[in-house]
């Protein structure tokens, strides 16, 4: 039973867009509440589907050598169990009816096994840890002894352990390969038999026994199948087909042997189900007259003769369960019951839950997933989807509606597969998943239409230009979050007036806005439009075409031919030998008059400001306006820094004027100041018009 049900609601969304109700009905395809697996590929599942518990857990090597056993006259003599806190040893005490520790014969100093496995007929045992070691004690007499020279380190990925005898041990591995380690006496050191290796080929294997006396083996999957491989000299491993078990229970945690296997008992968390070698039919057969049933979170089970098996529970406890001659049944000992006992779990870093495939009722574009977890601290899930039958998988957010295939309005019916990936960060925690929905719809609506792109200014001459819009909205009322959602949008440009476009682009943002890129030195009109596209790859209409001038040429002072920036057009009274527009400066003028000249810019110029050798300033006039959509543009002005408009009568003869600097204010606002260097020549005072001019000289120079 579940300790904790998160119920996630479900929620249903009208929404209304001119004056019709589209709404979009969510449907349940997937569920799973892990009672059972019959919704789980157990062959792809590398996660703990504890069915008993109603959860899918991070993996752990199974638990189901945890205990064993051995008889004396047909009776149950001796129990070993591995735990937290060392492998303890009961024996059964004859006066009492009991089991009681068998300290002299228990291992503290052996922490957190997470197998044992008793040598037939002796006092001595295989363990393996978490660590990859396996590792033989034998009792000397007054205690159990570690015998270095027959333990083994280094091992990855071992499920379990079983002894053969008591100088060999064969261990199961996590890719379904069984080896065989052997005590060599020349070496003096354990070392793998490569005759008696093999590869089953099954990667859910929960439990392997020996058949004492053989080199033979009883392998059990998780998945509920059992097979027995009989060792040939010659020919190797071969499966022993009339002692295969095909299970009908939903997931098995361990099994046990009795004999030669001629009694196999498949354990599954609720019950002990029985098998038997019926000679006649040349099979094994269910036999329930040895089941145990029913049982509460069972972990391992060891059958020391026919009429007896240990059961264990992660609840800390081994039971006893006998048959009782009077009801034909198996029947737990109240007196050989162990308690308080704390078994070893060490789960993975990582490891995840594979759904089988499944289809939906109809053709779907939005998904979205639902779990409910009750994780221990610092581990977490992380969860993808695929929609071709679980060849590839895409990461998907839980909680939130999402889009499968991504960037399609291809509607599918599957084959789905949901996936989640738990992660651990400690041995000892585990992330659990305790129900996984997933819903589904189909979204045909595409989203509105965008707004009127515009231009911000770009910044001089830079080739990137952002564009900005209204963005569009999506109508379709998805049943949790209220819209399937803007996923994109889509821009195109046009610099022949909208006759011909250029190719959509992802914007691949949901964001209005998207940073144009042009050619450089370049200027033109563009006409601009965006569309919007949905989750469900709906592409709604084009927007209102937008309108934007961009220079990309750089803001920039151009020079007259003879390289000078300035350019005089006229003055009052030239002295002998000027004539204008002259590109040759400095020129001649006399006090009181007045200078007319101009400058050239490129790029998009949007005022010009002069500073003046003798600290005056003048902002120029533009030949055109800085709106219109022109590549260069003139700036023209007067030198008449005195208040009277005119250069002062007292400026002494000989004086020069020049102009140390302009300061151009781009179309993004930014100013490049240009200092004039050599060219910043403008006029030399010679002579004065004092007694002859008056007044204005504005008017006379714009004659």
């Amino acid at each position: 039973m579940k300790k904790i049900h998160i119920l996630l609601p479900f929620v249903f969304v009208l929404f209304l867009n001119y004056a019709t109700v589209i709404s979009a009905q969510g449907t349940e395809i997937y569920s799973d509440s892990f009672t059972n697996v019959d919704k789980v590929d157990t062959a792809k599942t590398t996660a703990i589907v504890n069915t008993a518990e109603g959860w899918v857990e991070a993996w752990h090597p199974p638990q189901s050598a945890v205990i064993d056993s051995s008889e004396q006259n047909g009776n149950l003599d001796n129990v070993v169990v591995a735990t937290e806190s060392g492998i303890m040893w009961y024996s059964l005490d004859k006066a009492t009816g009991s089991l009681k520790a068998n300290q002299a014969k228990s291992a503290n100093s052996i922490r957190n096994a997470l197998a044992v496995s008793m040598v037939p007929e002796t006092d001595s045992y295989f363990i393996f840890d978490d660590a990859g070691n396996i590792k033989h004690l034998q009792f000397d007499g007054s205690g159990m002894v570690h015998n270095p020279l027959m333990s083994i380190s280094g091992l990855k990925n071992l499920v379990t352990v079983t002894a053969v005898n008591e100088s060999t041990v064969a261990a199961a591995e996590s890719d379904g390969t069984i080896k065989a380690y052997t005590f060599d006496t020349a070496t003096g050191t354990m070392v793998e038999n490569p005759a008696l290796k093999f590869s089953t080929g099954l990667t859910d294997i929960v439990g392997v026994h020996n058949i004492p006396g053989t080199y033979n083996f009883v392998v059990t999957t998780r998945s509920g199948k059992s097979y027995e491989y009989d060792f040939d000299p010659i020919q190797g491993y071969k499966i022993n087909a009339s002692r295969t078990i095909i299970h009908d229970s939903q997931t098995i945690v361990a099994s046990g042997i009795a004999g030669q296997a001629d009694i196999i008992s498949l354990l599954d968390p609720n019950k002990a189900n029985a098998y038997v070698f019926d000679g006649s039919a040349n099979s094994m057969t269910k036999y329930g007259l040895l089941s145990a049933d029913p049982l509460q979170k069972a972990i391992a089970v060891s059958l020391p003769n026919e009429t007896t098996q240990l059961i264990a529970s992660s609840e800390g406890s081994v039971n006893v369960y006998q048959l009782d001659g009077a009801t034909n049944r198996m029947v737990s000992n109240p007196f050989l019951e162990i308690k308080g006992l704390t078994f070893v779990k060490s789960y993975a870093p990582q490891s995840s839950m594979e759904s089988k495939a499944f289809m939906a009722p109809s053709a779907k574009t939005m998904f979205q997933l639902l779990p409910s977890e009750t994780n221990d601290p610092g581990t977490s899930i992380q969860y993808s989807m695929s929609v071709d039958g679980g060849n590839s998988f895409t990461p998907v957010q839980p909680n939130d509606w999402f889009h499968l295939p991504e960037d399609s309005a291809t509607p599918i019916m599957g084959p789905f597969v949901v996936k989640a990936t738990l992660i651990s960060g400690a041995k000892d925690k585990t992330a659990r998943l305790t129900d996984l929905k997933l819903n589904a719809y189909y979204d045909v609506t595409p989203p509105t239409a965008p707004g009127k792109p515009f231009a911000s200014p770009n910044p001089s001459y830079q080739i990137t230009t952002p564009i900005h819009w209204e963005p569009a909205s999506d109508i379709l009322a998805a049943p949790s979050d209220g819209a399937s959602g803007i996923k994109n949008y889509q821009f195109r440009s046009s610099i022949d007036g909208g006759k011909t476009w250029s190719e959509w682009v992802n914007t691949n943002s949901n964001s209005p806005n998207y940073n144009f890129s042009v050619p450089p030195d370049s200027a033109a009109v563009y006409h601009l439009q965006v569309r919007a596209v949905d989750a469900a790859g709906n592409i709604g209409p084009e927007s209102l075409v937008g309108e934007a001038y961009i220079n990309t040429k750089p803001v920039q002072i151009v020079p007259n031919p003879a390289g000078h920036l300035v350019t005089v057009n006229k003055i009052i009274e030239p002295s002998e030998g000027q004539s204008f527009p002259t590109d040759q400066v400095r020129v001649r003028v006399k006090a009181g008059g007045e200078v007319l000249y101009s400058i050239k810019t490129s790029g998009q110029v949007q005022s010009v400001r002069v500073i003046y050798s003798d600290g005056n300033t003048q902002d120029l006039q533009p030949e055109h306006p800085t709106t219109d959509y022109t590549d260069t543009n003139t700036w023209s002005g007067y030198y008449y820094p005195s208040s009277d408009s005119m250069i002062p009568l007292s400026m002494p003869q000989g004086t020069n004027i020049d102009i140390v600097k302009f300061e151009l204010v781009a179309s993004d606002g930014s100013t490049i100041k240009k200092s004039t260097d050599l060219h910043s020549d403008l006029l030399t005072i010679e002579g004065s018009l004092a007694g002859t001019v008056n007044g204005q000289m504005k008017a006379k120079l714009s004659n």
